[in-house]
């Protein structure tokens, strides 16, 4: 991860020098200004802008942190490299970009897309588990999940278990097709970046640039809640 971070263009250090700044995050030397009062003489904090920051100081920012944090960072570099190969593949080639791959562009053209990141299956469940937390439940927020106490009675599948089934399915040939999926993978404590994601594909009126519409929103839904494989076709 450090040969990866210490190899990565001005744009992506630029890039994971606001991630820290907008998660609060802090190395060795403190936060982004901690850290440019420290080391600059000539400007300190005051020209706290990345973009104004050459590549070495971004860099020298960033190594501050811990081996934990520069693993995360690392992914961030491998992502942006990622995209970049792609965008440029379709602009190389734009006659040979199919209707999927034109989607997961989108989906990574997104600007909110870097802040936190299956082929349709004809209608057929490939993974439809419930877990048991094994904690007490004070709100099953049904009206939101479509899961109640009674749904829970008997489960005995913990975390754990879904995360392996659905690691077993996943591969860099599968494509994850969801809304918002960047809450479900958070939830479910898995990285993963090729995904079709509905909620940046598609536009809404009247809504700030940092917002996404939801889901009931896009297919004007109406009943009372989203039931999770219902949740899933839509989407698809």
């Amino acid at each position: 991860m450090a040969k990866r971070l210490a190899a990565a263009e001005k744009e992506v250090l630029i890039e994971v020098v606001r991630f820290t700044q907008k998660n609060g995050l802090s190395g060795c030397d403190g936060g982004w200004k901690d850290f440019l009062a420290r080391n600059d003489r000539k400007f300190g904090a005051s020209l706290s802008d990345p973009r104004k920051r050459t590549r070495d100081v971004l860099l020298a920012f960033v190594q501050t942190f811990y081996k934990d944090f520069q693993k995360y960072f690392g992914k961030l570099v491998k992502r942006h490299k990622e995209r970049s190969a792609v965008q440029q593949y379709m602009t190389d080639f734009p006659d040979e970009v199919s209707p999927e791959q034109k989607l997961v562009q989108l989906t990574a053209e997104h600007p909110e897309y870097r802040k936190h990141y299956c082929f349709p299956s004809y209608q057929e469940a490939k993974l439809d588990i419930l877990a048991n937390p094994l904690k007490t439940i004070t709100d099953y927020r049904t009206h939101i999940t479509g899961v109640s106490k009674k749904d829970l009675e008997g489960v005995t599948s913990s975390l754990v278990d879904v995360q392996k089934s659905l690691k077993r399915m996943l591969s860099k040939e599968n494509i994850l097709i969801g809304h918002s999926l960047h809450r479900d993978l958070c939830a479910l404590k898995i990285d993963y970046s090729q995904v079709i994601d509905t909620a940046y594909i598609f536009k809404y009126a009247n809504l700030p640039t940092t917002a996404s519409p939801s889901l009931k929103s896009l297919c004007k839904v109406r009943e009372q809640s989203i039931k999770r494989l219902a949740d899933v076709r839509i989407t698809l």
